[in-house]
């Protein structure tokens, strides 16, 4: 059985994960424990094999526990995809001819049984444990019972892995010997909490433990310990006191067929926590809350009858969506004047009766109306193109099948397949022409994207995942490729060597200064400020150049200042030197633009620790003393060479990197002109912002679906947008999308086609034909923002705004006590 279902695969991950840490640390402890083994050892020989053991431990610790992951991740997809061999995992003399008896050499013998002792030190340590597990995993994977012999998860197969791992870092037989005695003891004690976690893990993901029955024993032929033909385990099932046969799909009751069936009968609207419309549906699924009797058929616990029924509703899917290439016509229909804007046919709606046939559950019914009616949604946005919406309408039944088996759908905005229609729409929002050039390109490639999707796992979540993956690859290669027509293109990779340069060396100096006895925001000024201007010092004047130098003495001056003076003499020098000091700060400050609102709030609170610095109590010299060193080290600190910066194409798209900055970057006059750097000086600030083009649905998406912008049961992928706002904006930003901005009279549209690392630096190609860039640092659009001078096309994803038109409409409903086609069904 191959594993596909996310919600198993994520279940058996974070079992394996939890193993591989516990492994992990038995590894890193051993060569300590050890070495108190060989102190109690009673002969040479044996401290002499537990010394090399422990030797050869300490160099290959990190191999071991690569090796055993890797080996343990490789066991268990054996294990999961039906063709272990129980034979080799857990030999069993019963099963044994004499045919299957051959000469062995002496030490594949003691191998063996080094295996088997680790598995057998797990499976005896963990007995009960163990025992538990199995229902669970049982369970997990529908075995129908608690099996033991095929929990993936083990002491046979940890021990194997083990066993497995040892062997590739360790050449000397004696030497995996006695690894494998020691570690095998130590693995099982750490293995005993680690299946307790798991199993409350599973417990907590929703995971019902299967029971333990009597599993018949095959008849065996006469002389030999196997039987002539092996029964299958359904077979071995149903022949059991406790298992009886199942009944076809056909014979089952019409709920039982449903995607989330289980329940013997069809039970009227509202009975046991089913929702009584499809308004009353979706608004609960939309706030995270699934109704009862969804929750209570998880999908990890389908039974095989309820299996069959997805296969049939997906392979009815497939049919209906072969050999549909665009919207318009699909049904072989004719276009008429009454159509929507975008040409497009509800192939949800148009299929409803055979859909609800097949799927059969009133849940299911709910389920078809309200995708059905998403898709019309999305088919009368204005905002969407037309060609961007014919292609989203190709993803009507796959997007109908994903949201008939995980709930999640409606409520997570970070869910795969919202995510990518809200991606698609959003990158065609912001296109003008899609006849030629990138327009053209990236319609080609979303069609050759959706047709995987149409014509592979549409079920599969993953799938979305990775095609949405690709679009962000392609969007930022195209940005990327755009930007290189350029003078710019030049400029940014120059100085995106510098910022990874600044980034490193403000990194360095962060860690330096954090265990110091500083106050916060000292230690915030050095990491970033200062840190910035002895590092573009050094970059433009070199290393070793005298201002570069200079800056960094001026920031250990800095630091001693605020110190206790603990003589007169240290007095007079700090009172000599206070001009001096303040002249320097101010002058590196200015080298990076600092903002004086800034300069004033740091002086304000550097003024009074100065001040204070010379009423506190002097520490120990010994102190004192060693602070200065470490003061003298930190501001040694060397800058990264620039030949050991990341590449940014080393860089996935849209990553942002760990060490990001937070303050903006300086450009000489000739690296402003190249990426069209906008000044503050050039915006007329007091001119009145125009009448700002109409954006896509904002605040009265959260309104129509009665859901704040913050409720906690809705989890947001970004913040909401609203106009005027700073931060949220500029989180928000993404490659490839467009926005409006005003920078004199009128309202331009822009699109973003690079940020820097940190986002300090956004780059905007603008116009038609004559494609122009323009670029604003950080606090430049943050401004922009504040004065209303920027604004997003989109206030609101496609699917949240169909969303809440959806949900207006069936609230319509509802109140004037008109009913869906589930609610009648």
């Amino acid at each position: 059985m191959i594993i596909q279902e996310p919600e198993v695969r994520a279940t058996l991950d974070a079992a394996v994960g939890r193993i591989r840490v516990a492994v992990g640390a038995v590894v890193l402890e051993a060569p300590t424990l050890m070495l108190e083994a060989m102190r109690a050892s009673k002969t040479y020989h044996e401290r002499s094999l537990l010394s090399a053991a422990q030797n050869h431990l300490l160099m290959f610790k990190e191999p071991l526990i690569a090796a055993f992951g890797e080996s343990l991740r490789e066991r268990i997809e054996v294990e999961l995809a039906g063709t272990a061999t129980n034979d080799y995992l857990e030999p069993n003399a019963s099963e044994t001819d004499w045919s299957a008896i051959g000469l062995v050499a002496e030490d594949e013998v003691q191998g063996d049984i080094s295996f088997g002792r680790i598995g057998q030190f797990i499976s005896h340590e963990c007995d009960l444990e163990l025992r538990e597990l199995s229902g669970f995993t049982s369970g997990l994977l529908r075995h129908g019972r608690a099996d033991p012999e095929r929990n993936p998860l083990r002491g046979a197969v940890v021990g194997w892995a083990m066993h497995t791992a040892i062997k590739k870092v360790t050449p000397d037989v004696s030497i995996e010997r006695s690894l494998g005695k020691q570690l095998g003891s130590l693995v099982a004690s750490a293995l005993k909490p680690c299946y307790t976690a798991i199993i409350a893990e599973m417990r907590a993901r929703g995971v019902s433990a299967a029971g333990l029955v009597a599993r018949p024993v095959a008849e065996s032929r006469p002389g030999i310990g196997r039987s002539a033909v092996p029964e299958s385990p359904l077979a071995s099932w149903e022949r059991s006191r406790v298992g009886t046969p199942l009944a076809s799909a056909t014979e089952l009751p019409q709920w039982e067929t449903s995607s989330w069936g289980g329940v013997p009968t069809p039970r009227s609207p509202g009975e046991d926590g089913l929702p009584a419309s499809s308004a009353d549906l979706f608004e609960r699924l939309s706030r995270g809350e699934v109704p009862a009797a969804m929750a209570s058929q998880s999908p990890l616990l389908r039974t095989s009858a309820q299996a069959a029924s997805d296969a049939n509703l997906t392979a009815l899917l497939r049919r209906l969506n072969q050999g549909i290439t665009s919207i318009s016509g699909a049904l072989g229909q004719p276009l008429t004047e009454s159509a929507t804007p975008h040409s497009s046919v509800n192939l949800i709606n148009a299929h409803r009766e055979t859909l609800a046939r097949a799927s059969g559950g009133q849940l299911d019914h709910m389920v078809i109306d309200v995708v059905s009616g998403l898709f019309d949604q999305i088919f009368s946005d204005t905002q969407v193109p037309p060609e961007m919406a014919r292609a989203i309408a190709r993803l009507q039944l796959p997007v109908l099948r994903v949201a008939m088996r995980d709930p999640k759908f409606f409520a997570s905005r970070r869910h795969p397949v919202r995510r990518f229609i809200n991606r698609v729409s959003s990158l065609g929002v912001a296109i003008d022409d899609f006849s030629r050039g990138s327009g053209k390109a990236l319609l080609e490639r979303v069609h050759g994207l959706i047709k995987q999707i149409v014509e592979g796992d549409f079920e599969q979540v993953e799938l979305y995942t990775s095609q949405l993956q690709e679009l962000e690859r392609f969007t930022a290669e195209e940005a990327r490729a755009e930007i290189g027509s350029g003078p710019a293109d030049a400029t940014l990779k120059t100085k995106e060597v510098e910022w990874r340069q600044l980034g490193r060396f403000a990194e360095d100096m962060r860690a330096a200064f954090e265990p110091l006895p500083f106050e916060p925001y000292l230690k915030t000024f050095f990491a970033q400020t200062w840190a910035q201007v002895i590092a573009i010092s050094s970059q433009r004047e070199g290393v070793d150049s005298n201002p570069a130098r200079r800056w960094r003495v001026t920031g250990y001056n800095l630091a001693v200042s605020t110190r206790p003076k603990r003589s007169i003499e240290e007095r007079k020098k700090f009172i000599a030197g206070l001009a001096p000091l303040m002249a320097g700060l101010k002058e590196g400050m200015a080298l990076v633009d600092w903002p004086q609102s800034q300069r004033d709030a740091f002086f304000d609170k550097l003024m009074i620790d100065q001040a204070a610095s010379l009423k506190s109590p002097p520490g120990s010299d010994l102190d004192h003393n060693l602070l200065l060193k470490r003061l003298q080290s930190t501001f040694r600190t060397p800058l990264m060479a620039a030949d050991m910066a990341e590449p940014a194409s080393s860089l996935a798209p849209g990553t942002v990197e760990v060490r990001a900055l937070s303050f903006d970057q300086t450009f000489s006059a000739e690296e402003a002109r190249n990426v069209g750097l906008v000044m503050e000086a050039s915006v007329d600030w007091n001119h009145p912002v125009a009448q700002a083009p109409t954006p896509v649905l904002g605040a009265a998406r959260d309104t129509a679906m009665n859901l704040p912008a913050t409720d906690p049961g809705v989890e947001s992928e970004f913040p909401e947008v609203t106009a005027g706002s700073t931060g949220p904006l500029r989180t928000q930003l993404a490659i490839g999308l467009s926005y409006h901005l005003q920078l004199k009279e009128s309202w331009e549209k822009v699109r973003l086609a690079y940020m820097s690392p940190g986002r300090n630096l956004f780059l905007f190609r603008h116009g038609v034909q004559d494609r122009r860039s323009i670029s604003m640092t950080a606090r430049m659009l943050d401004r922009l923002c504040e004065t209303g001078r920027m604004r997003p096309i989109e206030m609101a994803f496609l699917l949240d705004r169909a969303s809440a038109r959806v949900q207006q409409q069936l609230s319509g409903l509802r109140s004037t006590g008109g009913q869906t086609g589930a609610a009648s069904a």
